[in-house]
């Protein structure tokens, strides 16, 4: 295949845009920066041109959700080796004992619902993490969610969890679900993490204890557990080995949904609640374009989309913003909004420059001009640089520390 027939395959702006946005990207959408790592530039080299043939394809082909798919799911695997290998190398075990509590347990976004009463309230943390003094802290953790948050909103849970890629990947195992859950039972058990996050808020002011850390977090078993020493931190050991084979690989691989984080986690219900207020960024259906074929309701993984609400042309609290059923869509009728505007500044320019398109020498300038500024500057383009600039700065910091502790671990 030539090139000019592989940059022609089923793009979605030219590639010239696209080789465009992506420097922008990689000179501005990651932040952390190599200088703070030491590893051999190899990594560094391999690691920039990963991400760099990764956000061109986002940008430019028009169905880039399996590239956004393998993303997710490597960073949510980089995190999981970076955790184990930086506790193993530090206490010579994976499971915390009780005497590690002292020195500040790590902290996940799943984490700071056990304290959305207990600040306000108490002015404390309802966690055994320190507030300041190292990359696993409180604070640190809360400012990274906060503004990735304010960049995607409800985009966090299929662009920045470095947990979600789990149930995203085995709820794509198969095109068609092997068991599938009505459309009534769907619409019931949506309000599941709702409910669960309330409990979780109140139980941990109440008891002081991180209800959710403690008794419900399904991935300790590939991050962090207590030692298993007592009939207690046996039960917990096992309930937590159960919880995440059944809802983060089994349940998923049958339903051909997100099931952990649709139907029970409640940091999803929490970013659902926050996304309609901070968020951006929004999906919307042309009134015009859709037939109704319910093949965005079939294609989403987390109830974004269901029979009742395409029948209104909308989109639930649910709605990740992964962005497939756009992709999908046989009429393009769904498409992203930045600041509920979709209105092109392409055809703002076309029509203030029309005059020099009498001129032939400046005829194809502005032509160049009017269509780099549509690709780079419409709101899917703006979407796909902010979750990217989440996505890899997650990403890039996972996978140096991994090479990091590997080196440690292995004696390099």
């Amino acid at each position: 295949m030539k090139l000019k027939q592989l940059l022609n395959l089923k793009k979605r702006i030219n590639w010239y845009s696209a080789i465009l946005i992506t420097f922008l990207f990689l000179n501005i959408g990651i932040l952390f920066g190599s200088k703070y790592y030491s590893v051999a530039k190899i990594f560094i080299i391999s690691f920039y041109i990963i991400a760099g043939i990764a956000a061109f394809l986002i940008f430019y082909l028009k169905k880039p959700n399996k590239v956004r798919l393998f993303l997710f799911s490597a960073m949510a695997f980089v995190f999981v080796m970076s955790f184990i290998t930086t506790f193993y190398n530090k206490r010579g075990h994976i499971g915390f004992k009780i005497e590690d509590v002292s020195e500040g347990l790590p902290l996940c976004h799943i984490g700071i619902i056990n304290n959305l009463l207990s600040i306000p309230f108490l002015k404390t943390v309802v966690f055994p993490a320190k507030l300041t003094g190292s990359n696993v802290t409180f604070y640190p953790m809360l400012l990274i969610w906060l503004w990735a948050t304010i960049l995607i909103g409800k985009g966090w849970c299929s662009w920045g969890c470095f947990y979600g890629g789990w149930d995203a990947i085995f709820g794509s195992v198969y095109k068609k679900p092997l068991i599938k859950i009505s459309n009534s039972t769907a619409y019931k058990l949506r309000f599941i993490p709702y409910a669960f996050l309330i409990v979780i808020i109140i139980s941990s002011l109440f008891l002081f204890v991180p209800v959710f850390c403690s008794y419900f977090c399904p991935f300790k078993t590939i991050t962090e557990f207590q030692q298993v020493t007592t009939l207690t931190s046996w039960l917990l050991f096992i309930i937590s080995i159960g919880s995440f084979v059944s809802f983060c690989i089994l349940m998923p691989i049958f339903f051909g949904k997100r099931i952990w984080c649709t139907y029970l986690c409640p940091f999803g219900a929490f970013q659902s609640l926050l996304g309609k207020i901070f968020s951006i960024f929004k999906i919307k259906i042309d009134n015009e374009k859709c037939i109704g074929c319910k093949v965005c309701v079939n294609t989403c993984k987390v109830q974004g989309i269901t029979e009742e609400t395409l029948k209104k042309r909308k989109f639930t609290l649910n709605c990740s913003l992964c962005t497939e059923c756009i992709e999908k869509c046989p009429k393009q009728a769904i498409y992203i909004t930045a600041f509920y505007n979709k209105n092109s500044i392409g055809s703002i320019i076309e029509k203030v420059t029309g005059k020099l398109s009498e001129i032939k020498i400046l005829k194809n300038i502005r032509l160049f001009i009017i269509n780099i500024t549509d690709d780079i500057l419409n709101p899917r383009s703006i979407f796909y640089f902010f979750a990217l600039a989440v996505l890899f700065n997650f990403f890039g910091t996972f996978y140096f520390e991994m090479i990091i502790e590997l080196k440690k671990l292995f004696g390099g």
